[in-house]
């Protein structure tokens, strides 16, 4: 685990802390659940967005790209 500072405003920190309390658990413990939950409603450790864009990315690509990049990028020299 890494410490990491972060900057609440204090009715942010207020409302944190009384909810942990009410958990028996520190803040720390109720700030870590509370990002876990957002990340699991969001669709957990997906892959980077700009390659989860189907409509674009409809398969990995051709498997000679970095051989071919520029033909793929401009077309085939005549």
């Amino acid at each position: 685990m890494r410490r990491t500072t972060i900057m609440l405003p204090d009715k942010l920190r207020h409302n944190a802390s009384r909810r942990a309390k009410a958990r028996s658990m520190s803040l720390g413990a109720f700030i870590r659940s509370c990002m876990q939950a957002q990340i699991d409603a969001e669709g957990g450790d997906e892959q980077d967005p700009l390659f989860a864009d189907t409509a674009t990315y409809k398969d990995s690509g051709p498997a000679n790209i970095s051989e071919r990049l520029d033909d793929y990028l401009y077309g085939d020299e005549e």
